[in-house]
């Protein structure tokens, strides 16, 4: 029998692939330094400690950084995994912080859709058991963070995590921040607006599955919503919904 292929071995594979066929695409790829370093402050600096400190999307939520294969191959930077009626359910999430490619993203997603496809997840870590599977059929979301609300973020983040004495009040506004709300309702937005598209192309599968995860959703923006009531999206995450 073949022997699978670590996933460290298949990216190094795609990566030479992509060397030969295509090196000035491969030049650009490096080139990103920007984004990478924006969104990678963003993923392992605050969000994904905010949920395991705080339950930004809820106690039973967890947030996954994805290997690299899946960030470049499946542009999913992290995956949100909720329990709903006593079975995981799973997000892909495509951070961006570039303006310019949020149309082309968005376009990318809804033509999937009404081809029939949502997106698997190569080489995901189970945050209970800590093992490596495969998810298939995943509904994926943007979250666009401009430069404002990345600033944001940062100040949130060194506010909840101060050991100072005298920032219990700074700690707990960051704690119940409206951005997790903004965060959730940009979620559903989204999965709205890739619904209608799935029925009218009558895809009902798709439909399917995006209406539980919807259902999970929504539950956590009421709750975040009782606790930092609402907040408007800014224009920059309007694009997307």
């Amino acid at each position: 029998a073949a022997v699978k292929k670590t996933a460290q071995e298949e990216t190094e594979k795609e990566f030479k692939e992509l060397g030969r066929e295509d090196p000035k695409r491969l030049q650009r790829l490096k080139e990103e330094n920007e984004e990478t370093v924006n969104r990678a402050r963003f993923l392992e600096i605050a969000l994904i400690p905010h949920q395991e400190a705080s339950a930004w999307f809820g106690d039973d939520a967890h947030l996954t950084k994805t290997h690299e294969f899946d960030d470049w191959k499946r542009a999913t930077d992290l995956v949100l995994t909720m329990e709903h009626e006593g079975a995981p359910l799973h997000l892909a999430i495509d951070v961006t912080v570039s303006q310019h490619k949020i149309r082309d993203k968005v376009d990318e997603i809804e033509r999937r859709i009404r081809d029939g496809y949502l997106t698997d997840i190569e080489y995901f870590k189970d945050p209970k058991t800590n093992k490596e599977e495969r998810l298939q059929f995943v509904p994926r979301v943007i979250l666009p963070m401009a430069p404002a609300t990345l600033d944001e973020l940062k100040e949130i983040t060194v506010n909840f995590f101060s050991k100072e004495q005298g920032d219990k009040k700074r700690r707990e506004a960051a704690e119940n921040s409206a951005l997790a709300y903004a965060i959730l309702d940009t979620f559903i937005r989204q999965l709205e607006r890739y619904k209608k598209i799935a029925v009218v192309a009558r895809k009902s599968r798709i439909v399917s599955r995006i209406d539980v995860v919807l259902d999970a959703l929504r539950v956590r923006r009421d709750e975040r919503e009782k606790i930092s009531g609402p907040r408007m999206l800014d224009n920059f995450q309007r694009q997307v919904a």
